[in-house]
């Protein structure tokens, strides 16, 4: 922290707040906001300063500053920071005149700048009340344009300090009311809001002074008149505004007037108030404010009675009651809503009236009752809920009268007030108003709404309006919350409650109610029995209770609904836990077994709703749970009365209520536990006299229950039904009314006997087996059935079908319990099902088509269960019912849930009609090929749906084949599994002795090989369910195959293990796809494919092979590719088997799928069968035949124009490409050319011809042949292609090399030669088969940048490397020796194409050293791409060899980081990353430190990547800145070489031991000498280790190996400064290229200066000489820019002047249209190469055969330089700046001066006259500017930056650094983050490297002038931040004004807004910071003069 006194004296503290308020103008809002932050900061530390600043600039006013608001904030901060010492009145007095001049110079109101000024006029009177209000009261006395803005200062001044404007509230008064009534309706607002403030001063000074009171008469006098003027003529104003505001200001001064003259105003002013409830809510709640002030002042005033009474009072009592209606829901916040604010105050208001008169409000709450007006009803109800509690005493003797009043409103229909009047009778049963009947009567009446729903009809005309709206799930809640309430909460509610509730489960009206009153009855029955054993005693002492067989028939018919709200089923459950008491003893035990049961099924309702038949699941539990009941009862009684309870509650339900149904088969399953047949018929007749069977839930329900009756009473339940059935229609009136209406006649008959069916099957389901053949022989034999067919609805028909269904279903039940017997007339019965699944045209059901199918969805399941019983279909009904059905396959798959049943009951159909057809094998296998046969079309249909339901009916079907060929049919004609039936081997049985029925087909009956063509191209389908049920179909047609006997002479493909071996992978592959659908289906398919193959029989593979054809031509393409691939596996695995006569109908079978199919692929396919077929059989047979088609297509079609092209072309094609084919197809071609002549046709003609007689067939063969000829010609041959590959290298070779000159001649506009070269490099790679090569070429190989067709070679070069591994060594032969061709795009090509092969030449360590050679050597190249490819292609070196290499590699990187293009120098850097990752320790250490400055130097590049590299690349060095190396890499990354280059000369004298500096100058000389030593290679560091000194080490160096000085380097800088030109680079790019020349100048260059005149003189000069050489090398745009500066005097500094340039650019960029063109070339200079034939040049020596960096006139010969005689082999290095460990060097005159220019310029002044680059890699340190460049703009450099900081953290070994490393702030983005970071980085910097703080604040400092705005506002934040914390006063003597004085020029210069304001938050920051006196006394001499002055 900043303490010193002289450092305060000598800070500009004055000019950085002028700075800062100068600030609050700026154009930014950012920088207008951090100088409003810094000054807020400052003011309490210095506001007399910060005031005199403000003084200064407002005094202009508005027009002279453009913020004029934020000037007055700060000056109020400042007044308010004065201390009272401080306050100089005549000052504060022209602050004041300055405010209220401004606010008087304007007509606005409410302005930004009004409101700051009256804040500062403000704070002025928190300190000089006095005076503000005498220079207020200056403007009040006349008429003036601010006068509102005065009076609102008043107002904001009285809410600010009360205590202070109240004693000087007179005066105010008594200049205010006499402009009072000049005061126009606009500011009338204003002025009442005054008056409200004045007035609530006054009461805030009363109650903190109650003994001090301040209103005197003239204070009442004046607040007298104000009032009567506000009253009388402002509260009457139309403006509403006015109006409101007036009230408010009334309701304020109410306290403070006189009690007569306040008795006087309130006729007047009660009326006022009460008018503006009228407005609206907002309105409603600043009346209710002020009438709740009038009443508290009028009726509790402890100086006399009330002003009211309580007759008066009514008007405002009724005017509130409808407010508490009103709703506000477009005014709902998420605080604390204005209703409900109003709703509280008007409670109070009620509240304050019921404290004076109790009884009158009583009274008046209770009239306003009985009115039954909804709104003042609801309010009255209200205000007794809320005032019951607080007046309980009062209305003690008023119970009676309440509830009179309540009972009398429970009639009331609005939801409103039935919301109000429960909630009061929940407040009235809390104090014990409840007692007796009239609490029963309000129980029921919670019970009652708590039973309402949404759908309850309510009418809400009324209460939309009046009453806020309530619907009525919020009235049940309120209610059910209430009767729980009084349940739990009230314990003197239990003897009201208890039985009384349960009278509340029986009505109808209250079934909505019956859960919670369960819960509440539970809650009862659980605290009772804890301490009543006799809680059961009190029900049965109630008359009027329900009897316990009530509420048991109640309890569980409404059990049904088990997802019924509030676990309706599981409160039922429990309670009747609780009441097993009353039931039969013997019940207790089996309902607590039962009933846990019941309530677990339930207890889960979203895991029930995932059953689809939950609800019949949960209906049938509760029968049985009925019927289990019923038996553990045994009490015929009980029965008995327990059924005559359910007939009595039918009254309680719905007819459509699904409680009927289930109320049905309760009664029905009761009924069958009686015995009394009399009583039975009763209830039976009674149960349909109830039921109404128009609904289809209640005529089912009654169709169950009569099913359920006739298990014991079937004869009573038939004679009823005949009863029934004969009187349908029958009557009289029935009759008459058919005569009117056609639709009666039809409906009540469909509807009697769908209810008739349902009864009479479902009787039959019911009734005993013994009994039933003679009643269904009844039922059918006498038609009675036909009856029903006439039914027209489709329920009806539903119905109908189902009871059909259900007398099938009885018949098979019956012989399955072993009374079976045939259904007679079952034909006709089959007949009646599909006469009902038709739908009738005159139909016209709204929703008939859903409903229709459902319909044929039953009948589906009818029909099969009629076909399964007995007799067996005869073959025409069979037919008849599947010409029926099988449509369905057709049906489109929504809606999803009904398709599929449909679906899935028509596959069990067809299954049942083929187990029960036919008598032997045989028949039994022609009905399966008859019924799959007619399925084909929906198997290999396009629509996938289809597809699946075709697939699964053929597999179900043949799995229910195959059960009966392994189970057969017995003699009795029992199918499957019987007590007759036998078991049979089918493999080895002896067949000739059994019967007819016990013969299996034969295999041949299967016609396997027609079945495996339809089936097999399904297993390739894009349908994993179609593949999956085909791989089983095929499974389960060989697994019956085999096990039938095999047909005499047949022979399988194989033997019979290796077919059950094919079988069972075909079994294995059908598991993993039924395991994993995921699976590669071309996988799979091969498998199937080749099982198959195994399986199928000669004959069957021959007629699979004759058949393929429409497995080709299937419409899914997947499939018809699996069909020909598995003709190609049939044809490759058993083509021998084929004669001559099977490969020709083979053949020409492919040839027409051939010509059938259109799309290319698939012809292509068809045609490598083709060719499969030739190569695996006679290929004569084949040629023959596909010339014989293409004759005939020759003749007949025009086949230039056909579809697709002409397939036998393509033909062609495939045989001549064919690696075995070509040559006997060609020879083949011959034979026929040499057969006959050639005869001339035209293929144009005979299209129309359909016959070809031999003689024209053979010519058009010949005709063909010449076809073919060509085809094959043009499809290329073996002699070709054998050309291409012996010549593969040099092709490749120069095809990459002409593609660089091509590119060359493209971007000059040439693009035809590329063209052709493209067209010949495609040609080459479809010939060679290199097709990624192609595709790599297709890629971009037309796109003219050179980055891009570089890596286009590249990716060709690695393709290569990939696919020819063997070509390789001899392609880099090649390339070697391109490197030194002439033309540049040549050498780039073949660099790009070597620096990509060196990364595959792990095998060829020979040419491996030529190509690293050859690198090295072009590393120094003309060509920037070249020297970059090479430099590339050094570090993809194979790993195995790359550490021989890594000290080589390394020297060229190093030569490179220096070179003049930035392109090298960034693939450098990128390249060192990449290699310092394997790098070995003794190959980086030699050259740490040289890689180190040279890094630093990259890191302020303008390229933000060479940035980011640089810096991780910096990081990247940490790992070898270890050990021995770790002390001199800190000091690279600290750099903490100010005042160290004295070390190196002898004026660094060496101090006494027992000097105080000694231990420093020992550490320090130390340091010096680790670094000289280790930048030495180690064999000349040896020779050094021995010195003590740094200076000795210097000398001796020096004196050693320094023998030549810096002027040719010079001279060669200087001649490449001249000719450079900016072109088409950037200016950063440019600026980027002169300074890294400047900053060779700066190192080479040796000037000893011995005075300060001389070296501001020689900076002058440097500046403007390099100022000259960037202008003149700019391009033609910037002439007006450069004409501009050069007349600027002084001239600015180069740094200024590239920026003013690059503005200038961005400025062009934005608004020209069309980019800069120039005529120079880029970066052209006037170097003079000499060079020939591609041979190196020297330019230091200027001649030809080498390169500057191996001059021996420079460098001196190497130590192993040998004659050319002596050498065997060379090896040329690049560059490089450190000699190889292997070798003997010396320090050159260039190294030695870097060195030397290296510690020099750490004693440069900050200000050194160079560019900001020059040479700044030794005057930076690297981890400020890590610090700096971690907030950079590109995000890239930012994480850079954040991954080396991290790696740094280990290295400094500072404590909490690494932590502090990672945390959020060093990973964060947001500027905040980052500057936290800034200040705990500083903290522990400061704390633990004191020492370096001089360092680090030179090089922060310095990039106070960096190009970047993002890094001038860090270093700004950074420095600030150093100085904010630092105690040492040497550094903030040297500091702390040097920055003061940047900021203040980066304030006023800089044209980033992010830096001035980064500076406006430092100048708090430092100001903050210092403990110094000085400054914060200091003043503006302007200012102090004026104060004086005044």
């Amino acid at each position: 922290m900043a303490s010193s006194s002289s450092l305060g004296s000598s800070i500009p503290a004055p000019e950085a707040v002028q700075v800062l308020v100068s600030s609050l103008a700026d154009e930014s809002p950012m920088v207008r906001e951090a100088s409003m932050a810094s000054l807020k900061e400052l003011s309490p530390l210095n506001p007399l300063l910060v005031l005199d600043c403000c003084y200064a600039v407002s005094r202009g006013g508005r027009r002279r500053f453009g913020n004029m608001a934020g000037v007055f904030q700060v000056m109020a901060f400042g007044v308010r920071a004065l201390d009272k010492k401080d306050i100089d009145a005549s000052y504060t007095g022209k602050l004041a005149k300055i405010a209220t001049a401004e606010i008087i110079s304007s007509k606005e109101l409410n302005a930004d700048w009004q409101r700051a000024a009256a804040s500062l006029l403000v704070a002025i009177g928190l300190h000089l009340p006095d005076l503000m209000m005498e220079e207020l009261f200056l403007h009040l006395s006349g008429p003036s344009s601010s006068l509102p803005a005065m009076i609102q200062i008043l107002a904001d001044f009285a809410s600010a300090d009360a205590l202070q404007f109240t004693p000087r509230l007179k005066g105010v008064l008594s200049r205010v009311l006499p402009i009072l009534g000049n005061v126009r309706d606009v500011h009338r607002p204003i002025f009442a809001n005054a008056f409200k403030c004045w007035c609530q001063a006054v009461w805030q000074y009363n109650i903190d002074f109650p003994s001090n009171s301040l209103i005197d008469g003239a204070v009442m006098s004046f607040l007298n008149s104000a009032f009567e003027l506000l009253l009388k003529v402002w509260a009457a104003s139309r403006d509403l505004k006015v109006r409101v505001s007036s009230v408010e200001a009334l309701g304020q001064m109410v306290g403070l007037i006189s009690r007569t003259q306040l008795k006087t105003a309130l006729p007047r002013l009660i009326p006022t108030i009460l008018e503006l409830y009228k407005r609206g809510q907002d309105i409603a709640l600043i009346a209710t404010y002020s009438l709740y002030n009038l009443l508290n002042v009028s009726l509790l005033s402890e100086t006399g009675p009330p002003l009211l009474e309580f007759e008066e009072l009514t008007v405002i009592l009724s005017t509130l009651l409808p407010v508490i209606c009103m709703n506000n829901d477009s005014k709902e916040h998420s605080g604390f809503s204005v209703r409900l604010k109003t709703y509280n105050e008007v409670h109070r208001c009620f509240l304050t009236v019921g404290s004076i008169y109790p009884e009158d409000l009583f009274s008046f709450l209770l009239n306003k009752c009985r009115l039954k007006e909804e709104p003042l009803t609801f309010g009255a109800l209200c205000v007794l809920k809320h005032l019951l509690p607080r007046s309980s005493e009062a209305w003690h003797n008023k119970r009676p009268l309440l509830l009179d009043a309540v009972k009398s409103l429970l009639d009331e229909q609005s939801l409103g007030i039935q919301k109000a009047l429960s909630e009061l009778i929940v407040v009235m049963a809390s104090h014990c108003y409840l007692v007796g009947p009239t609490a029963e009567l309000f129980v029921e009446y919670l019970v009652c709404h708590c039973a309402s729903s949404e759908h309850d009809r309510i009418d809400l005309k009324s209460s939309q309006v009046k009453v806020r709206s309530v619907c009525p799930a919020e009235l049940r809640a309120i209610c059910e919350k209430g009767l729980l309430l009084l349940t739990i909460t009230i314990p003197e509610m239990e003897h009201v409650l208890w039985p009384f509730l349960l009278k509340m489960i029986i009505p109808r009206a209250y079934t909505g109610a019956v859960a919670m009153v369960c819960r509440c009855i539970a809650e009862l029955c659980s605290h009772r029995s804890s301490y009543n054993n006799g809680i059961f005693d009190d029900c049965k002492d109630c008359t009027n209770v329900p009897n316990p067989e009530e509420l048991f028939a109640r309890f569980v018919v409404l059990l049904h609904n088990p997802l019924a709200r509030e676990h309706q089923a599981t409160q039922i459950l429990t309670v009747l836990c609780y009441l097993a008491p009353l039931f039969p003893r013997n019940i207790n035990l089996f309902w607590q077994d039962e009933i846990p049961k019941m309530k677990a099924y339930v207890s889960d309702p979203e895991d029930l709703k995932l059953d689809p038949s939950y609800q019949e699941t949960w209906d049938d539990m509760i029968i049985n749970f009925l019927a289990e009941s019923l038996d553990v009862i045994q009490d015929t009684d009980w029965v008995i009365s327990l059924g005559n309870a359910f007939t009595k509650q039918y009254a309680l339900y719905m007819p459509d209520d699904e409680h009927s149904a289930l109320l049905h088969r309760c009664l029905g399953i009761l009924l069958q536990k009686v015995n009394d047949r009399a009583y039975v018929r009763g209830k039976i007749d009674w149960m349909y006299k109830q039921a109404n069977i128009t609904i289809p839930t209640n005529r089912l329900g009654l169709a169950k229950a009569m099913g359920l009756v006739a298990a014991s009473h079937l004869d009573t339940v038939l004679d009823k039904l005949k009863n029934i059935l004969d009187n349908v229609g029958q009557s009289i009136f029935q009759r008459f009314l058919a005569i009117f209406s056609e639709s009666y006649r039809r409906e009540e008959p469909d509807d009697v006997h769908a209810a008739l069916a349902l009864m009479y099957g479902y009787a039959a389901r019911y009734a005993p087996s013994m009994v039933i053949e003679a009643r269904i022989d009844a039922l059918v034999g006498t038609n009675m059935l036909s009856r029903f067919l006439h039914v027209r609805h489709p329920m009806a028909k539903q119905a109908v079908i189902n009871a059909i269904d259900l007398l099938g279903r009885a018949v098979i039940n019956a012989a399955e319990n072993g009374s079976p017997f045939p259904l007679k007339r079952r034909d006709q019965l089959l007949d009646y099902i599909l006469t009902l699944m038709g739908r009738d045209e005159t139909d016209d059901f709204a929703d008939s088509s859903l409903e229709l199918l459902r319909t044929q969805a039953l009948a589906l399941n009818a029909c099969t269960t009629l076909v399964l019983v007995e007799p067996k279909l005869t073959i025409e009904t069979r037919n008849h019912v599947m010409k029926a059905t099988l449509g369905f396959f057709a049906l489109p798959n929504d809606p999803i849930d009904v398709i599929n049943p449909l679906i899935d009951n028509l596959i069990t159909l067809l299954c049942a009609i083929l187990i029960t057809s036919g008598e032997d094998g045989r028949s039994r296998a022609e009905q399966l090929l008859h019924i799959l046969r007619q399925i084909d079309q929906y198997v290999s249909s396009n629509v996938d749906y289809q597809r699946r339901r075709g697939c699964l009916a053929v597999y179900e079907m043949l799995v229910k084949f195959r059960m009966l060929c392994v189970s057969g049919y017995c003699a009795l004609g029992c199918r499957g599994s019987c007590t007759h039936s036998k078991q049979i081997d089918r493999l080895h049985g002896n067949f000739s002795n059994l019967p007819s029925a016990f013969v299996s087909p034969s295999r041949e009956a299967l016609s396997l090989g027609d079945r495996v063509i339809m089936y097999l191209p399904r297993c390739a389908d894009t349908d994993s369910e179609v593949r999956k049920f085909s791989a089983q179909i095929l499974d389960q047609l060989f697994s019956i195959s085999l096990s039938l006997p095999k047909p005499l002479g047949s022979s399988v493909g194989g033997d019979i293990e290796l077919c059950y071996g094919a079988l069972s992978s075909l079994e294995d592959v059908i598991a993993i796809l039924r395991s994993d659908s995921s699976i590669d289906p071309s996988e799979v398919f091969n498998r199937i494919v080749a099982s198959v193959c195994i399986l199928l029989t000669k004959d069957e593979l021959v007629d699979t092979l004759h058949g393929c054809m429409p497995g080709i031509c299937d419409r899914i393409k997947q499939s018809a590719e699996g069909a020909i691939l598995a003709v190609i596996e049939f044809v490759m695995k058993r083509g021998a088997e084929l004669s001559e006569t099977n490969i020709s109908r083979t053949a020409q079978s492919l040839l027409s799928a051939a010509g059938l199919v259109t799309e290319k692929q698939l012809r292509l396919e068809v045609l490598g069968a083709i060719s499969s077929l030739s190569e695996n059989t006679n290929a004569k047979v084949v040629f023959n035949e596909v010339l014989t088609a293409a004759a005939r297509d020759i003749v007949t079609k025009d086949i230039s124009r056909l579809r697709g092209g002409w397939p036998m072309q393509d033909a062609f094609h495939a045989f001549s490409q064919h690696i075995v084919l070509s040559v006997p197809f060609l020879e083949h071609l011959i034979s026929v050319l040499n057969r006959t002549h050639v005869t001339k046709s035209d293929p144009g003609k005979g299209e129309n011809s359909n016959l070809i007689s031999e003689t024209q067939l053979a010519d058009e063969i010949l005709q063909a042949a010449i076809f073919a000829l060509t085809a094959f010609f043009r499809g290329g041959g073996k002699v070709g292609k054998k050309a291409v590959e012996q010549r593969y290298s040099s092709v490749l070779a120069a095809l990459v090399l002409q593609f660089g000159k091509c590119h060359g001649l493209a971007s000059t506009g040439q693009h035809e030669p590329l063209r052709a070269l493209l067209t010949a490099f495609q040609a080459f790679c479809e010939c060679v088969g290199d097709l990624e090569m192609g595709k790599i070429l297709a890629r971009g190989s037309e796109q003219n940048e050179k980055e891009k067709w570089i890596n286009l070679i590249g990716d060709l070069a690695g393709c290569i490397s990939m696919k020819r591994p063997k070509e390789v060594q001899n392609i880099c032969k090649i390339f070697t020796k391109s490197l030194n061709l002439q033309e540049n795009f040549q050498r780039e090509a073949a660099a790009a194409a070597l620096s990509e092969f060196v990364r595959y030449s792990t095998g060829f360590s020979s040419i491996l050293e030529e190509m690293v050679e050859v690198l090295c050597r072009h590393v120094s190249d003309e060509s920037p791409m070249v020297r970059c490819l090479c430099l590339r292609g050094l570090v993809k070196i194979p790993s195995v060899h790359i550490y021989q290499y890594t000290t080589q590699v390394l020297g060229v990187i190093l030569a490179l980081l220096d070179d003049l293009d930035e392109s090298v120098q960034l693939t450098a850097v990128s390249c060192l990353l990449m290699i310092l990752e394997t790098s070995p320790n003794d190959a980086v250490e030699p050259i740490l430190l040289n890689l180190s400055v040279r890094l630093r130097n990259l890191q302020v590049s303008m390229n933000g990547k060479m940035r980011a590299d640089a810096f991780a690349t910096f990081g990247a060095l940490s790992n070898y800145g270890i050990g021995a190396l770790k002390d001199a890499f800190l000091e690279q990354l600290y750099v903490t070489g100010r005042g160290k280059a004295a070390y190196l000369s002898d004026s660094m004298k060496v101090p006494a031991m027992t000097d105080s500096t000694y231990n420093k100058w020992l550490s320090e000389n130390h340091m010096i000498m680790s670094w000289l030593l280790n930048s030495m290679v180690p064999e000349i560091g040896e020779n050094f280790m021995l010195y003590t000194t740094a200076s000795e080490i210097w000398a001796a160096a020096r004196n050693t190996y320094s023998h030549t000085d810096n002027t040719p380097e010079l001279f060669r800088i200087e001649n490449q400064i001249k000719g450079l030109r900016q072109s088409d680079l950037p200016v950063a790019q440019y600026f980027g290229v002169l300074t890294r020349f400047w900053q060779q100048i700066d190192m080479y260059e040796l000037n000893e200066w011995t005075c300060a005149a001389d070296i501001a003189f020689y900076k002058k000069l440097t500046n403007q000489k390099r100022v000259f050489q960037f202008l003149s090398g700019l391009n033609k745009e910037f002439d007006d820019a450069r004409s501009r500066i050069l007349a600027t005097k002084p001239l600015p500094s180069v740094r200024e002047v590239f920026s003013e340039i690059r503005r200038e650019e961005s400025r062009r960029t934005l608004m020209l249209s069309e980019p800069m063109h120039t005529d120079e070339s880029a970066l052209v200079t006037n170097i003079s190469s000499n060079r020939k034939t591609g041979k190196p040049w020297c330019d230091h020596c200027r001649r030809v055969g080498h390169l500057v960096d191996q001059c021996w006139k420079l460098h001196g010969k190497p130590a192993d330089w040998k004659p050319q005689r002596l050498r065997n082999q060379r090896v040329v290095q690049a560059n490089l700046a450190v000699p190889s460990s292997s070798s003997t060097s010396t320090f050159s005159k260039q190294q030695l001066e870097e060195l030397k220019q290296f510690f020099d310029s750490m004693v440069q002044p900050w200000d050194q006259p160079t560019a900001f680059s020059a040479t700044e890699g030794s005057i930076h340190a690297t981890l400020p500017r890590l610090i700096l460049h971690l907030h950079d703009d590109d995000p890239a450099v930012r994480h850079a930056c954040r991954n080396t900081l991290k790696r740094f953290a280990l290295l400094m070994e500072i404590e909490g650094l690494l932590a502090l490393f990672n945390s959020n702030g060093i990973n964060s983005d947001h500027r905040s983050d980052y500057e936290d970071f800034v200040r705990d980085f500083t903290r522990h910097f400061v704390q633990h490297l004191s020492s370096r703080v001089d360092t680090y604040m030179a090089s922060t400092i310095q990039a106070f002038d960096a190009p970047w705005p993002i890094i001038q506002a860090n270093a700004i934040y950074v420095s600030s931040s150093i100085l904010s914390l630092s105690d040492d006063p040497n550094i903030l003597a040297l500091y702390y004004a040097q920055v003061f004085g940047m900021l203040v020029g980066k304030m006023s210069r800089s044209a980033d807004a992010v830096v001035r304001a980064r500076s406006s938050s430092a100048f708090g920051l430092l100001l903050k910071s210092t403990n110094s006196i000085s400054w914060r006394v200091a003043r503006l001499e302007r200012a102090d003069s004026a104060r004086k002055g005044s």
